[in-house]
């Protein structure tokens, strides 16, 4: 063996358990280090914690019902202003469509990315399933995995769609300013392709390398850790108080000699198996004088009730809701919920299907557009909101006096079809004239005015 060749393979060595290191120290952090907190946040939060679920269920279940669309780009500058009144005005649902409707061309016929998206994205899940799942590991974990399968042709044009679960996915770095080259199962020795796997997430912003690699999002629960082991602690509490009691005092013999231990032990254990939910309010029999020293508070006194609406309120600012709707009893009005469950949507709703949107038009999109060979774009339908629709009544209200727009705008404002041509010139109320008008003098003012009280026209007019 020649000594270029002895070279060449010492560096192959070396650099390569360099590099199998490297993943492996990035690895081994995120299991033991941010990963283990998201098992934590799964196990501790939503399967454990009434609030948490409550609440991450509301925004997921809301969102895995929104339908999504595929349309056809047909004006590039029509769409990023559209793009950008889906964050800063949401709820225009009318100015929204205008928009839409200026920049995308709706493909009408059944197309795989439909099917997969309001369908079914594979053979054991539905889309609703599929869009609920997508939502709540985000909400839970700061991040969502998906895995794409595509024909062996054209390997990115995925037909396929399957949730990794995002607190057991492992992101093998490719380098401080690359994308991961690959993804991991925990319990899977098989490393994913990166091109075939859909990374959305929270901004993180530790950076500190390794233990904290940027690329894996921030749980929002991470910061409400301590209100999560408040309020469960608390809801533990009264859990056990409910059943056992708790230690409320210590029980002494009152005069003559002390008890031995052997005695106290024996008393102990007959106050045990009285104990228990089964005996609340007995009476237990002694046979010699006992004192009593109280050292317990019960969950009213120690302030446990109280605090439980403060970690939920804590826990709907963390994830932008309105405790209004999680009949938070100081905040519960009817006003308070209609706002509240309508800034829930805004807020909280629409922010996760914009990531959605926009991480399909991202990584699900080029495959296909490559294959048809056109331009599109994944939209989502956020009309079926009744939280977002306008208030009928209101409107017709106000629509009926506002003289000044045509009876065809008016029907157009309430999503009716437009009349004749003849409603298309606003109707004037009679009340109403310009400034400065000839007064029609062959209308008796003079009697008009007669009927209502002694005022004199003349006067009314040199005053006009």
């Amino acid at each position: 063996m020649g000594l270029v060749t002895k070279f060449k393979n010492f560096l192959a060595t070396t650099l390569g358990g360099m590099v199998s290191k490297s993943n492996y120290v990035y690895m081994h952090n995120m299991i033991h280090g941010q990963l283990q907190n998201t098992i934590d946040f799964i196990k501790k939060a939503y399967q454990m914690n009434a609030d948490v679920y409550s609440i991450t269920s509301w925004i997921a279940g809301k969102g895995s019902l929104v339908p999504f669309t595929l349309s056809e780009v047909v004006d590039d500058a029509a769409l990023n202003k559209y793009k950008a009144m889906c964050v800063t005005q949401p709820d225009n649902l009318k100015e929204l469509a205008k928009l839409r409707t200026k920049a995308l061309k709706v493909v009408e016929k059944e197309h795989p990315i439909l099917r997969m998206l309001n369908k079914a994205p594979n053979d054991y899940m539905t889309a609703s399933e599929f869009k609920f799942g997508w939502i709540l590991y985000r909400l839970l974990t700061g991040n969502t995995f998906l895995r794409g399968f595509g024909p062996e042709a054209q390997p990115d044009k995925f037909v396929e769609l399957h949730i990794l679960p995002a607190h057991l996915t492992v992101p093998l770095g490719g380098g401080m300013y690359s994308k991961p080259r690959a993804y991991k199962l925990t319990w899977d020795p098989e490393e994913i392709p990166g091109e075939q796997v859909s990374h959305s997430r929270y901004f993180n912003p530790d950076f500190e390398w390794p233990s904290n690699p940027h690329i894996i999002g921030q749980a929002p629960l991470k910061a409400a850790a301590n209100l999560v082991h408040q309020s469960n602690s608390a809801n533990e509490y009264m859990s056990y108080a409910f059943e056992f009691g708790g230690m409320s005092g210590i029980l002494y013999q009152d005069g003559g000699s002390d008890l031995t231990d052997p005695q106290r032990d024996a008393l102990q254990a007959h106050i045990d198996s009285k104990s228990g939910k089964q005996n609340a309010k007995q009476i237990l029999a002694a046979n010699t004088k006992m004192g009593w020293i109280k050292i317990g508070e019960s969950p009213v006194d120690l302030g446990i009730l109280e605090s439980l609406p403060v970690s939920l309120r804590g826990l709907c600012n963390i994830f932008h809701m309105n405790s209004a709707i999680f009949n938070d009893p100081e905040n519960k009005t009817y006003n308070n919920m209609t706002e509240a469950r309508k800034a829930g949507i805004t807020d909280a709703v629409i922010p996760e299907l914009i990531a959605f949107r926009d991480q399909m038009n991202l990584w699900l999109v080029p495959g296909w557009e490559k294959a048809d060979k056109k331009k599109y774009f994944i939209d989502y339908d956020a009309t079926i909101f009744a939280e977002l629709q306008a208030n009928l009544k209101e409107m017709a209200e106000w629509l009926n006096t506002a003289w000044w727009l045509t009876p065809n705008e008016k029907r157009e404002q309430m999503d009716y079809e437009a009349l004749d041509s003849e409603f298309d010139v606003p109707f004037i109320p009679s009340t109403v004239a310009p400034l400065g008008a000839e007064v029609d003098e062959s209308v008796d003012f003079q009697k008009a005015y007669d009927m209502i009280g002694n005022i004199d026209y003349e006067d009314t007019r040199q005053t006009r």
